[in-house]
Formats: structure tokens, C-alpha cells, sequence
């Protein structure tokens, strides 16, 4: 013990300084009114008189180590953790604390990791692993399908794995109503043209038949006798009639 009214009392102890006491085994007192009760411990005040220790080099940092670290190295760990969960967060530089981040989200703002995760969590589209899908369900008890909005325009081809939107379903059914409504109207008109085609059938029969009457019935001129034929059905001869008396010169 060295100064006024020091003592150290505890086995391999030390107290420096005056009014410093070191009563536990292998223990240091530094400065005045410093106690050291506690065994295998450095003391450099009380539990009334603190006092800082500076000047302390970085001590190692690592699994094994023991080294005191000093307020520089801690102020890198917290700045290191403010940094990463961004939103603001920093380091208090009064008690080296990282202040709360705030995260801004659609749903409102959360100021904890957990908590942003959590509304993240429940409001996006996720990846079901049960079903081997993307899921729109929405909702943490009872989920429930949900309609996914502002879907751009996709590719509509033959090799296209685009999602298609509501309104290019809607061009696509208006298309094929028009199309439907087209085959209709082409349906009709075939069946009017097929009416149409048997009525002209029926004409050409019955033109054929009249053709025919009046081939039988008519005078016709007789290439091998060059002349005009009286012949009729089984008569080789028949009478005309009805000649008007022609002038004779």
C-alpha cells in the first residue's frame, strides 16, 4: 500500500494512492479513494468516484482474445451495425448506443428489423414451396386469394412466358365475339347461298326441260335433206299450219 491511509489487506494485493483500499486477493487499487474488494480485479475508483482509463490501444478482437477495447473500436462496431440496417440508424455518440432505424413501408413505418420483415412478410408475392408456385394469397391466419394489379402488357406469342393483364384478355374475348358473330353471319349467308344454289338448280332442270320441249316441238333444219324438218315424235311427216300466203314472183 503506498499513500495516506491505503492499505491492502487482501493476499497479493495492491493499493495506490490515498484512502485506497485493496482487501481482494490479487487485486489493484489505483488512485485516491480507489477500492479493489473484489479477488483478481483492477479498481480505479469506487462505486461513487468513477474515473476513465485512456490512452488503451486496440485490443484484439476475436475469439480468443482478452484484450480491453477501447471506446474507438466499439464506436466501429456500432457504426458498422447502424450502416447495415440503414433506415437511418446511428450511433449515439453520447453512450455509443445505435439509435432505432425507421423503414418506410406501404403499410407504414416500423423501426425494428422484425417488425419491416413481418409487413414484408405478409405483402408481397412469395414463392409457396408446397405448391411449387408463386402465391397471391394474402392474409397470416386465414389467407386468401388476392388480385394482383398494375400488370404491364405481356408478350402474346408462341414461345411468350409473359403474364397477361385484364385488358388484353378483354381485346382478345372482343375479338373473339366479333369473330363469333362474323361466323354467324357467314353461317347464314352460306345457308342462303346453299338455298339459293338448290333454287338454281331446280331453274336449270326445269330450262333444261323446256329446252328439250321446244327441241321436240320445233322446226328444225335437217343438215342431210338441207331443208327445214316437219318430222314429229313417230311421224315421219306432218302438216304446218298457219302459213300466211306469201307473195309469189
Amino acid at each position: 500500500a503506498l499513500g495516506t491511509a491505503s492499505n491492502a489487506t487482501g493476499d497479493k494485493s495492491l493499493a495506490l494512492g490515498s484512502n485506497s483500499s485493496a482487501n481482494g486477493i490479487n487485486s489493484v487499487a489505483l488512485g485516491a479513494d480507489s477500492i479493489a474488494d473484489l479477488d483478481n480485479t483492477v479498481s480505479v475508483g469506487n462505486s461513487s468516484l468513477k474515473r476513465k482509463i485512456v490512452n488503451v490501444k486496440n485490443g484484439a478482437i476475436k475469439s480468443d482474445s482478452y484484450d480491453a477495447i477501447n471506446g474507438s473500436q466499439l464506436y466501429a462496431i456500432s457504426d458498422s451495425v447502424a450502416k447495415r440496417l440503414g433506415g437511418g440508424a446511428a450511433v449515439d455518440v453520447d453512450d455509443g448506443t445505435v439509435t432505432a432505424p425507421t423503414y418506410n413501408l406501404k403499410n407504414g413505418s416500423k423501426n425494428n428489423v422484425g417488425a419491416a420483415l413481418a409487413v414484408l412478410d405478409e405483402n408481397t408475392l412469395q414463392w409457396d414451396q408446397t405448391k411449387g408456385k408463386y402465391s397471391a394469397a394474402h392474409g397470416t391466419s386465414s389467407p386468401t386469394a388476392s388480385v394482383i394489379t398494375d400488370v404491364a402488357d405481356g408478350t402474346i406469342s408462341a414461345s411468350s412466358k409473359d403474364a397477361v393483364n385484364g385488358s388484353q384478355l378483354k381485346a382478345t374475348n372482343d375479338d373473339v365475339e366479333a369473330n363469333t358473330a362474323n361466323i354467324a353471319t357467314n353461317t347464314s349467308n352460306i345457308a342462303t347461298n346453299t338455298a339459293n344454289i338448290a333454287t338454281n338448280t331446280t331453274n336449270i332442270t326445269n330450262l333444261t326441260d323446256s329446252v328439250g320441249d321446244l327441241q321436240a316441238d320445233a322446226l328444225l333444219w335437217n343438215e342431210t335433206k338441207k331443208a327445214f324438218s316437219a318430222a314429229h315424235g313417230q311421224d315421219t311427216t306432218s302438216k304446218i299450219t298457219n302459213v300466211k300466203d306469201a307473195a309469189l314472183s
